[in-house]
Order: C-alpha cells, then sequence, then structure tokens
C-alpha cells in the first residue's frame, strides 16, 4: 500500500499557505518551486505572492504521512484547520481540484465529439508547426537579407544563412564564413554579402 505525504507550503511573511499531498515530496517541491520560478504555477494566487515577495520568505514542510485511501480524506481535514482567509487552495474539496478519478458522463463525450466533427485531427495536415512559428520568428527579427552573387552573374536573395545554403546546396558555415569576411567565395562560385531588407 502506497504512503502518502501531506504538506504545505507557507508564506512566513503572511501565514498563509498551499496544502496538497504526494507520494515524493521531493519531487512535487522541486515541481512546484520549477513551476513558481518560471512563473506558470497552476494557483494564481500562490503565484502572486512569490512574484511579490521574489521567492523569499516561503518554506516547504511535510505535515504527516497517510495511506492511499485516506489521503484525500485526510487533506480536506487539514483544509479546514484553518480559515479560508489563511489557505491559497482554490477549492476545499481535495478532490475537486484535480479531477483523479473522475470521468465525464455520456452525454459530455458526445457533445465534446460532435463539437470536434469534420475539424482536422491536432497533429494531422496542418503547415502551422513550430518549427514554421520559429522560423518565421527568427527571419522577422533579422534587419538584414543576404545577397547571393555567382560569377556568371546570378543573383539571389534570401532571409537567413540556413536558407541560402539549403537553397544553393552549400555547408551553412560556408555561407557564414564569406558573410563573416573569413572566406571571399565558394568553390562552386558563390558570394554573399548582408543587405537591406527595403
Amino acid at each position: 500500500m502506497p504512503e502518502y505525504a501531506l504538506y504545505e507550503i507557507r508564506n512566513l511573511q503572511t501565514e498563509k499557505l498551499y496544502v496538497g499531498s504526494t507520494k515524493s515530496t521531493r519531487e512535487r517541491f522541486a515541481q512546484h518551486r520549477r513551476q513558481l520560478r518560471q512563473g506558470v504555477h497552476h494557483n494564481r494566487h500562490l503565484q502572486r505572492a512569490w512574484n511579490k515577495q521574489a521567492g523569499q520568505g516561503f518554506k516547504f514542510v511535510t505535515v504527516g504521512r497517510c495511506s492511499a485511501e485516506d489521503r484525500w480524506d485526510r487533506e480536506e481535514a487539514h483544509f479546514e484547520r484553518f480559515p479560508r482567509s489563511r489557505l491559497y487552495n482554490h477549492s476545499m474539496q481535495a478532490r475537486g481540484g484535480t479531477r483523479t478519478g473522475q470521468k465525464n458522463s455520456p452525454t459530455h463525450r458526445a457533445r465534446a465529439s460532435a463539437s470536434l466533427r469534420g475539424l482536422p485531427a491536432w497533429n494531422k495536415g496542418g503547415t502551422n508547426t513550430w518549427k514554421d512559428k520559429i522560423a518565421e520568428a527568427q527571419t522577422r527579427n533579422i534587419s538584414y537579407c543576404i545577397k547571393a552573387e555567382h560569377l556568371d552573374g546570378r543573383v539571389r536573395t534570401y532571409f537567413s544563412a540556413p536558407e541560402a545554403a539549403e537553397d544553393l546546396g552549400l555547408v551553412r558555415k560556408y555561407v557564414d564564413n564569406i558573410l563573416n569576411g573569413r572566406a571571399r567565395r565558394t568553390r562552386s562560385g558563390w558570394a554573399f554579402t548582408r543587405a537591406s531588407k527595403e
């Protein structure tokens, strides 16, 4: 039978606290700290207090142990020891915040399915991938374009060194070396210069 730990995150300045339970306090505390430092913690009241105090004055404490069957009851009993104004938790019901073990009703599932019918799957088909978004952002932030000139007079314009290298079948390092003055021209006859986007 797995053992759970009941824990508190205490704000030593305001004496408010967040109550939770977990199998591993070490991992759960690390997760809370990471989310709070990144500003993405699920509890906005705790996150605001953390931001206001720059992460200072918080203590992570294990306050008891219990079995898996008693976990939710012990957590709710712990809530009742404090007035609502002293808790960061959104709900006074331990099960209410997590939906652990809860299933959607058949009616809810049917409505959700009907609303998505006919739409492409989230992972199929689209061209707007993270790779595309990152590439767009990188090229949008660059104030110049790359002008490629060949010995035979051909001229091409690119938005980035990787784009030029890929289109011309070159290694990106060659393009960078020419742009930074470490070389004059590729063996295939291409020279590169930076030009204004306008």
